[in-house]
C-alpha cells in the first residue's frame, strides 16, 4: 500500500505532516476520496497552494476537489526528465540547457516566456517533440512567471515530501506491521512536534544576531521567527550589491530598473521582500517595511487566534475552544521547559487533567447535547454526583516561617470550639441548636 503524506510548512520553515493515508491504489477516484476526507477534516477550508509531481490522476482529483487551489508541478521532477527525454539535443547542442534555463527562470512576463520558448523550439528544431509540447500545454503548472500571484512558502519541489519519507525510514521497515506502523508514526510526529516546540522557545527567548546596520534587518528581527529571519538577512545583505534607477513615472506609479551585481533572480515565492525591492525602498527614502508586505505566517505570533467568520458556526465553536486550549497548553509548555521542577509540575498537571477529562467525558457521553457547536449538559437526566467529582487540594504552604504555626494553632483552637459546640448541643434541650452552631461557627471564621 502506498503512503502519501501531505506536507506543510510552519512559521519556522520546518516541514510538518498535515495528513497521511494508506492507499490500495493511486487512481483518480481514490485520490478524490482522500482529498474530500481531508477537506471535511479541515472544516471545508481548502489549501491555497498544492505542489505535486506530474501524476495525471492526482492532477484530475485536485481539479475536482480543490478547484480554487493553485496547483503546481514539482520543478525537480521536470528537470530530472530532460536528460532522458532530450538526450540527443543535449549531446548535439552544449548551449541548450543555458537557453532553456534562461527561458524558464528569466522570463518576467507571460508573453516574454512564450517568445523565448518558441525561439528555443525553432533554434533547436524541436517542433515535433511531444514531451516539450506537453510541457508547454501545462506551462501554468510549473513555469515561475505564471506563479507570481501565489505564495508557495518557498516551495518549488516536492523535496520536503521526499525528506519526510526518508525521515519515516528511521522508524519503520518492510517488516513493520500495520499496528506497529501506527504507533511508530505517532513517535515520529512527536519528534517533529518537539523540534517545532524548541524552535518556538528559541524564537521567544533568544535574540537573533544582527549582521548589518540596516533598519530593515533591525525591524524584522523582532517580527520574524529565527529561521525566516536568517533567510531575510541574506536579502538585506544582498541589497548592498544592487543599484536602482527610476525609468518611468505615470501618475502615482513609478517604474525602476534594478541592477544586481551578483545576478540573482528573485521571485517573491518565499513570502518576504527580496533584495531588489529593498533596494528600491531605500532609494525612495523608505526605511521601514510597510505592514502589508509582512506576512503573519512567518511571524512569531503566527499561531495566535484568527478570524473564523468564514467557518461554519458549529466548527467555529470547536475551533475557538481548541485555540484557547492550545494557547494555554503552549504557555504551560514554555514555562515547563524553564526548569526540571516546573517540568514535573506541568507534566503532572497535564496527566491529571487528561485523566479527569476522559473520566468526565465517558460519564457525560449519554447526557450531552450539542447546540450550535456548544456543549451543554442535560441536567435533568444526569447524576449530580458526576459534577461533584472535584478534588480539593490543600493550599500551598507559605514561605513565611511563623505564619503557618500561628494559623495551625488557630485552626486547632476553632476545631475544639466546634467540638464543644456539638457537645453542648447534645446536652442542651432549651437552647436553639441552630443559633449555637451559627454563632460559634461565625466566631471561628472571623478569628481565622
Amino acid at each position: 500500500m502506498s503512503f502519501p503524506p501531505f506536507i506543510g510548512v510552519n512559521n519556522h520553515f520546518q516541514s510538518i505532516s498535515l495528513v497521511c493515508a494508506l492507499l490500495a491504489d493511486e487512481t483518480t477516484s481514490t485520490f478524490v476520496w482522500l482529498m474530500q476526507t481531508w477537506l471535511r477534516a479541515m472544516g471545508g477550508k481548502h489549501p491555497i497552494a498544492i505542489l505535486t509531481n506530474q501524476d495525471k490522476a492526482m492532477k484530475a482529483s485536485i481539479s475536482i476537489v480543490f478547484p480554487n487551489s493553485r496547483h503546481r508541478f514539482c520543478m525537480w521532477h521536470i528537470l530530472r526528465k530532460i536528460p532522458e527525454k532530450l538526450r540527443y539535443v543535449i549531446k548535439k547542442y552544449e548551449s541548450f540547457m543555458r537557453i532553456f534555463n534562461d527561458c524558464v527562470y528569466n522570463s518576467w512576463l507571460e508573453k516574454g516566456f512564450q517568445k523565448k520558448w518558441w525561439n528555443m523550439i525553432g533554434e533547436f528544431e524541436l517542433e515535433g517533440n511531444e514531451w516539450l509540447g506537453s510541457l508547454n500545454e501545462d506551462r501554468k503548472f510549473w513555469v515561475p512567471t505564471y506563479m507570481r500571484d501565489t505564495l508557495f512558502a518557498g516551495l518549488s519541489t516536492t523535496q520536503r515530501s521526499e525528506s519526510i519519507n526518508s525521515f519515516f525510514d528511521k522508524y519503520v521497515s518492510k517488516k513493520t506491521s500495520l499496528k506497529e506502523f501506527v504507533e511508530q508514526y505517532k513517535v515520529a510526529l512527536q519528534d517533529r512536534q518537539e523540534k517545532e516546540a524548541y524552535a518556538s522557545f528559541s524564537t521567544l527567548h533568544k535574540k537573533p544576531v544582527l549582521k548589518s546596520p540596516s533598519p530593515f534587518e533591525k525591524q524584522m528581527s523582532t517580527i520574524y521567527t529565527h529561521e525566516v529571519f536568517k533567510k531575510f538577512q541574506v536579502e538585506v545583505l544582498g541589497a548592498s550589491a544592487c543599484f536602482s534607477e527610476q525609468k518611468l513615472e505615470v501618475g502615482i506609479i513609478k517604474t525602476f530598473e534594478v541592477k544586481d551585481f551578483e545576478k540573482i533572480v528573485a521571485f517573491m515565492y518565499n513570502g518576504f521582500l527580496c533584495r531588489h525591492v529593498l533596494c528600491v525602498l531605500q532609494s525612495l527614502g523608505v526605511f521601514n517595511i510597510p505592514p502589508h508586505y509582512i506576512l503573519k505566517r512567518w511571524s512569531k505570533d503566527a499561531k495566535s487566534l484568527d478570524s473564523t467568520s468564514n467557518i461554519p458556526k458549529g466548527i467555529q465553536f470547536k475551533k475557538q475552544h481548541f485555540d484557547k486550549l492550545f494557547y494555554q497548553a503552549t504557555k504551560l509548555s514554555d514555562e515547563g521547559l524553564l526548569s526540571r521542577g516546573s517540568f514535573n509540575i506541568a507534566y503532572c498537571a497535564l496527566q491529571d487533567a487528561l485523566e479527569k477529562c476522559i473520566r468526565v467525558n465517558r460519564s457525560l457521553k449519554e447526557h450531552e447535547v450539542e447546540l450550535d457547536g456548544a456543549y451543554k449538559v442535560d441536567k435533568e437526566n444526569i447524576d449530580s454526583n458526576l459534577l461533584d467529582d472535584i478534588s480539593i487540594l490543600d493550599p500551598q504552604i507559605s514561605s513565611t516561617k511563623e505564619a503557618p504555626k500561628r494559623m495551625n494553632k488557630r485552626i486547632e483552637k476553632c476545631k475544639k470550639r466546634i467540638l464543644n459546640t456539638k457537645s453542648r448541643k447534645e446536652h442542651s434541650a432549651t437552647r436553639d441548636e441552630n443559633v449555637i452552631d451559627l454563632c460559634d461557627t461565625q466566631d471561628c471564621l472571623q478569628e481565622l
